[in-house]
């Protein structure tokens, strides 16, 4: 027996020292791969943060791009305006006046009477009036209406 077991030592222990050298490797390893995951989390952090500094820059451009736009769009509209109010000075401002032996009238006048006559004797909404048509017939003195090119009325001059 004594046999057998100096047998099973001297087979068993060049396999311990085996065991111990793949124990030792599977360390090393473990801790190499350990450190590849933290280094590989730490550049994912770093990529993480480039990004959202590239994001919050890109942010920031675009802000600025969008303000520089609306400034320069209210100028536009502002010089717009300025120009149109010049326009309307330059316009012509007509007046006509029709005269019998005992009144005149102006366009502002058949204008004022089309629109009572719209409001309290069609009964129609004052909002409503949006333009008028008017066609004087001093003969019969009359003034017939068109408002909003739709609907029709008249009334006594």
């Amino acid at each position: 027996m004594a046999e057998v077991k100096t047998k099973i030592s001297t087979v068993a222990e060049p396999l311990v020292e085996k065991k111990e050298e793949i124990k030792k490797a599977a360390q090393k390893t473990a801790t190499s791969t350990e450190e590849k995951v933290k280094k590989a989390a730490g550049t994912t952090k770093k990529a993480a943060v480039k990004a959202a500094d590239t994001t919050k820059k890109a942010a920031v451009k675009a802000a600025d791009t969008t303000k520089k736009a609306a400034v320069k769009a209210a100028t536009a509209t502002k010089e717009t305006a300025m120009k149109a109010k010049e326009v309307v000075k330059k316009v012509l401002q007509n007046e006509m006046h029709i005269e019998f032996p005992d009144i005149t009238y102006t366009q502002a006048d058949f204008e004022r009477i089309a629109k009572d006559v719209w409001v309290y004797d069609m009964g129609r909404k004052a909002s409503e009036f949006k333009s008028v048509a008017l066609y004087v017939k001093p003969l019969e003195r009359r003034v017939y209406f068109v408002v909003n090119g739709t609907d029709a009325g008249d009334f006594r001059i």
